[in-house]
This record gives C-alpha cells, sequence and structure tokens, in this order.
C-alpha cells in the first residue's frame, strides 16, 4: 500500500511541476531573463595575430568600450543592424582560379571589416581582419556568415523571425475588433 501511496504523490509532484512550467511559460519570466541573458552574453575573443596587426591597431579600451555598446543593444535586430553597417560588400577584383573555372567553386563577393571608435573627441574607422571583427564583437563564425549572406542577397540587415507566427485560428480580424 505504501508503495501506491508514493506512486500517486509522484504523480501529483509531476502535474505540479507541468503547470508551474505553463505558468512560467505563459508569463515569460524565465524565458525573458534568458533572452536578455542571450543577447547580453557576448565576450571579446582571442587576438587574431594577422599581418594587418588588428589588436595591436584598437587600443584595448576602445575594444571594451565597443563590446560594453554592443552588449548594451536591447534587440537582435538592433545588434544585427549595427553589425551590417560595419560590413562592406566588395566585388571580387581578381580571380585566380586553381581548377577549371567549369569546376571552381568561384566565390561572389568579398567583404571589408572595419570597428568604429572615439579616441580624443573623434571618430576613427579602422579597418580589420574576419577574425578580429568576430574577437571584438564576440560573435560566431555563423553569426557572420548570415550577415553577409543577408547583406549580399538583401543588402539591408536580417530581421529576427523567431516567434513570429502568421497562423492564429483564434485571433480576431481588426474589423471584428473595432465592432466590439
Amino acid at each position: 500500500m505504501n508503495t501506491e501511496n508514493n506512486s500517486s504523490g509522484n504523480e501529483s509532484e509531476v502535474v505540479s511541476r507541468q503547470n508551474e512550467s505553463k505558468k512560467r511559460k505563459k508569463y515569460g519570466r524565465m524565458r525573458d531573463v534568458m533572452k536578455k541573458i542571450r543577447l547580453q552574453s557576448h565576450e571579446v575573443g582571442a587576438n587574431c595575430n594577422c599581418r594587418k596587426q588588428c589588436f595591436q591597431n584598437v587600443p584595448e579600451e576602445a575594444r571594451k568600450t565597443i563590446l560594453k555598446n554592443f552588449n548594451a543593444m536591447t534587440s537582435i535586430n538592433e545588434q544585427n543592424s549595427y553589425l551590417c553597417g560595419l560590413i562592406t560588400v566588395l566585388l571580387i577584383r581578381r580571380r585566380r582560379p586553381r581548377k577549371d573555372e567549369d569546376v571552381a567553386n568561384l566565390r561572389s563577393s568579398a567583404y571589408s571589416y572595419r570597428v568604429r571608435f572615439r579616441t580624443d573627441n573623434s571618430l576613427q574607422e579602422i579597418n580589420i581582419c574576419r577574425q578580429a571583427f568576430m574577437s571584438v564583437h564576440g560573435i560566431k563564425k555563423n553569426k557572420l556568415e548570415i550577415l553577409q549572406k543577408s547583406l549580399k542577397m538583401t543588402g539591408v540587415a536580417p530581421k529576427d523571425k523567431r516567434g513570429e507566427n502568421k497562423n492564429h485560428p483564434r485571433k480576431f480580424d481588426a474589423h471584428v475588433l473595432a465592432a466590439i
């Protein structure tokens, strides 16, 4: 008999846990906190060690303020538009395919990256390499590829489409809401 009581007690605990998660999901408390954490948790990456000496050209204070301002942005769309403003799409100047042009996988465009920071009451823009751009802003390669693809195809920053769903069967039309 004790085992029966324990099993029914466990079932009620499971049901109550499910209700808690639904309530939390319904009111969005934990979800909103996690969104903020994800949005503001970018960290400076490693030095690129390239021939342009990107990390030596951009002072450490400037790198910290760039990242702090980037993390302070309120939405992913704002971050995307900021990053796309610092990326320039360029045409390929010279192709040197090692294989025949029919077989070779040729790139359609090149990209240049820059950072913008303030020193001595003047705004400076310095060209940096791809790795330094990712390190300074604390973004990954996949994020940069998404931005590049959007700039190449549309010329504007990509819009974050998460959470958008046009198919709401119980949603009232605007004219019905106006009549109420």
